[in-house]
């Protein structure tokens, strides 16, 4: 029975991981394209400091949202 619940375990953790792992990737391209559609509002700033910006301002929204 033990050589069946292993893998059957193995299975089910790798299910579970793959499962996360998609979710933070969609996760990530919905903050990338949020941030891409916020950095515009900073050009006049460095890159790197409106990309900064703009990702501080996706964070603000999804508190007052209660996504976070």
């Amino acid at each position: 029975m033990l050589a069946l619940a292993y893998p059957l375990a193995y299975a089910g953790y790798l299910y579970t991981e793959r499962k996360k792992h998609k979710e933070l990737k969609r996760l990530a391209d919905s903050k990338e394209k949020e941030v891409s559609y916020l950095k515009p509002l900073f050009e006049d700033l460095e890159d790197s400091t409106a990309e900064e910006l703009a990702f501080a301002v996706c964070l603000n929204l999804e508190e007052e949202e209660g996504e976070i």
